[in-house]
């Protein structure tokens, strides 16, 4: 049941982290935070997965998830500073909100 429960609310809050880090304007700077942040994520995902326990596991696994939602919106604010906008905008922050719930589907056909 935790799982089912976890899994839902991923489902709503991958999309809510990305509107809400890609609505301010992108910038090269917002660009470069963002990678930042990506790989600090997978840093701490690394050192935790290293360690024993449940709770390390989870940590490791939640913390691949954020960076990854991190990366796709440094990949769609990169998008956005080409400079193009229109169609270009729009699909790529709906690819970019999708995204962000992809790792979960491979997490629940492991666990089946």
């Amino acid at each position: 049941m935790i799982l089912v429960a976890t899994y839902l609310a991923i489902f709503a809050a991958g999309p809510l982290v990305f509107v809400i880090l890609t609505r301010p304007k992108p910038s090269l700077d917002r660009f470069v935070l963002h990678s930042a942040a990506a790989f600090g994520f997978l840093v701490a995902a690394s050192l935790l997965w290293q360690q024993p326990g449940q709770a390390a596991m989870v940590g490791a696994l939640l913390s691949l998830w954020l960076g990854w939602v991190v990366m796709s919106v440094a990949a769609v604010q990169a998008v956005w500073l080409r400079g193009q906008r229109g169609e270009i905008w729009r699909w790529s922050a709906t690819l970019g909100a999708t995204t962000t719930v992809v790792p979960w589907f491979g997490l629940s056909l492991t666990l089946i």
